[in-house]
């Protein structure tokens, strides 16, 4: 279970560990590099193969099979997607929330995340909140999505936010993979799972990597700003039906 930019492993819902398809489940989720409770020493240059090859990393040292179902979130699904991609024998099942990321590097609906790395370095964690709750880029994030725009917002919060901005820098202008035709090989079960009116999460995207992804599923569920209960137990209902209806690995799970 992979976490978004900024988020850390508290950030993703619990599953408990006797309810997927009514089978015993071994369930990981962990804090990205440059997130959470990682230490500095690791934020090296952030990009999505690096992310990938951390997950793999980790999920090999705890020994917990060859192969992996994948749930990201935002970052947590390109990161996901990455590791389907480079490495197709190694994903089970892929579950890609609220995508955010496509092939083009600093995307309008990131472009957000620049100006808070911008303050996080001019104007510091305290008044960089400030200058941006006065900007009209948060203005016009909250008339369209006060959860995103209270996300967005919550950057300059986050633990280290001003000695870990390179990943706001970095990120953004990573991508997943080269050219929509990429996906055209990914032979992995996959579901994405969308809201509508997110403009950090268009439903767009989610509805492109539907498409390109062979036999994707596409599931839209109620948006946070509608309802966060409902969102939380759709999602949570979504991820559940999909992984059940996964087929054995031959590997414990």
């Amino acid at each position: 279970m992979l976490h978004g930019l900024g988020g850390d492993l508290e950030q993703l819902w619990g599953v408990p560990d006797d309810d997927i398809g009514g089978q015993p489940a071994t369930l990981l989720a962990a804090d990205a590099r440059g997130h959470g409770r990682t230490q500095l020493s690791c934020l090296e240059a952030l990009d999505f193969e690096v992310l990938a090859q951390d997950v793999l990393d980790l999920t090999d040292y705890l020994r917990l099979g060859s192969r992996l179902v994948l749930v990201g979130v935002s970052m947590g699904a390109a990161t996901a997607l990455t590791v389907a991609l480079k490495h197709p024998d190694r994903v089970h099942g892929l579950v890609l929330v609220r995508p955010a990321w496509l092939d083009e590097p600093r995307p309008t609906n990131l472009a957000a995340f620049g100006e808070v790395a911008a303050l996080l370095r001019t104007a510091g964690s305290v008044r960089g909140a400030e200058l941006f709750r006065a900007s009209a880029a948060y203005q016009e994030l909250e008339v369209l999505s006060p959860s995103a725009a209270a996300s967005v917002l919550a950057q300059f919060n986050k633990p280290l936010a001003e000695a870990r901005v390179r990943r706001l820098e970095d990120l953004p202008r990573a991508v997943p993979y080269r050219a929509p035709g990429d996906l055209g090989a990914l032979g992995v079960p996959t579901l994405v799972i969308g809201v509508g009116g997110d403009p950090v999460h268009p439903l767009q995207l989610a509805r492109e990597l539907a498409v390109l992804i062979p036999g994707a599923r596409l599931v839209s569920i109620t948006p946070r700003d509608v309802s966060w209960e409902r969102n939380r137990a759709e999602l949570e209902a979504a991820v559940r039906e999909f992984v059940s209806s996964l087929p054995e690995t031959g590997e414990p799970r």
